[in-house]
């Protein structure tokens, strides 16, 4: 098969797919449940409201069961009840969810299939039951407390990299609310938490803004965000132009490795100072362009200082970690702090910096951008 009748033959199986699922606008759960004939199990959707019930069966003679029910308008959770014992699952397409467990195991079933994101629950749950034992042999001095927070560090991390492959998955989503002795395990109050839950929070209300686990969630996180402007007031605009040593504003701010980079460090040099974002809707050829500056210049004495508008911190440090020029993006104050001292009110906006530090031009389309970069660096043409 040639690569256009390929591609072509994927094109008419995604259509098919999605215009298939359209046309069910269902899924099903289905399956074994040995020990559990004859007895009754209940469907539930775990909504922001409540739990509600959707439909209950009873277990066939050969433990079968089966139920089909109209798929949610966004992703939700859902649970299945069984003689006191509960199977947690998400639904967001018209998937079909197959089970094969006893009645023992039914929480945490043996076969799972028909969604990854099922099984990556089922992961995120058994960790969260583990730990939850953990807690009570911890209150019991049965385990130190060092080793408990290790197990819970563990699962964090575990949790981190569900979250960061899919944040606008509702188990990133379910990661995050995620409970242990009452307390969530992860918290926008708590600073090295705020950029996952700000992710998903992103990524929710970037693709389902009425959504109301989406409205819920970025709520919180800007709650939080705020919360925290208010009590520290991080950013002293004053000791900013105090301690500038060139004869513009200053600007410090870390890089995607959290090294601290000040703008004028790079006097001396023919610099561009960059306002823009990853998530904007040209990004991709606007950095084509920097780049191509940066290539032609750079050994000749040219620098880009880049300050990011972006929102998400960990969407920011994916876009820009091969990027070869100097990227930094602040909090919520020290970022939005420098976007007002240079009266930023659009992105992209960029000033070109001659070497003494002094502005020579504001936002030159890029095809005028090398005749006034040679000019400040002294190359005839």
């Amino acid at each position: 098969m040639n690569k256009v009748a390929y591609i072509f033959s994927c094109c008419l199986l995604l259509i098919f797919l999605a215009s298939s699922c359209k046309k069910n606008e269902s899924f099903k759960v289905s399956g074994m449940i040995q020990g559990a004939e004859g007895k009754q199990i209940y469907l539930e959707q775990m909504a922001l409201s409540g739990n509600v019930v959707i439909d209950s069966a009873i277990v066939k003679h050969d433990a079968s069961f089966k139920f089909k029910a109209k798929r949610p308008e966004y992703p939700d959770i859902y649970r299945m009840i069984l003689e006191g014992k509960q199977f947690v699952f998400s639904v967001d397409s018209c998937e079909h969810i197959q089970i094969y467990t006893s009645l023992e195991d039914f929480s945490y079933p043996d076969s799972i299939s028909g969604s990854d994101k099922v099984k990556q629950m089922q992961v995120l749950r058994k960790s969260v039951a583990n730990l939850q034992a953990d807690y009570l042999k911890a209150v019991q001095n049965e385990l130190s407390v060092d080793e408990f927070r290790m197990n819970i560090e563990k699962h964090k991390e575990m949790a981190r990299k569900i979250i960061l492959q899919n944040p606008r998955s509702i188990v990133a989503y379910y990661a995050l609310f995620q409970k242990v002795g009452g307390y969530f395990l992860f918290s926008p109050y708590e600073k090295e938490d705020r950029a996952f839950c700000a992710a998903v929070a992103t990524a929710f209300h970037t693709f389902m803004p009425e959504y109301q686990r989406s409205k819920n969630l970025y709520a919180l996180v800007l709650g939080a965000i705020q919360a925290e402007r208010a009590e520290k007031n991080a950013y002293d605009i004053q000791k900013m132009v105090d301690n500038a040593e060139v004869g513009f504003l200053d600007i410090q701010l870390p890089d995607v490795n959290g090294q601290t980079q000040t703008l004028s460090s790079l006097k001396g040099n023919v610099f561009l100072l960059d306002f823009s974002a990853a998530e904007m809707p040209n990004n991709t050829a606007y950095i084509f362009e920097l780049r191509d500056l940066y290539n032609r210049y750079h050994e000749k004495g040219f620098q880009i200082y880049q300050v990011s508008a972006d929102r998400s911190l960990l969407l920011w440090q994916d876009a820009v970690k091969a990027l070869p020029w100097i990227c930094v993006r602040g909090e919520q104050g020290s970022g939005e702090e420098c976007f007002r001292l240079y009266n930023i009110s659009q992105i992209p906006t960029n000033f070109l910096f001659g070497k003494d530090g002094v502005i020579v031009a504001k936002n030159i389309p890029f095809e005028d951008m090398p005749s006034h970069i040679e000019k400040q660096l002294g190359i005839n043409r």
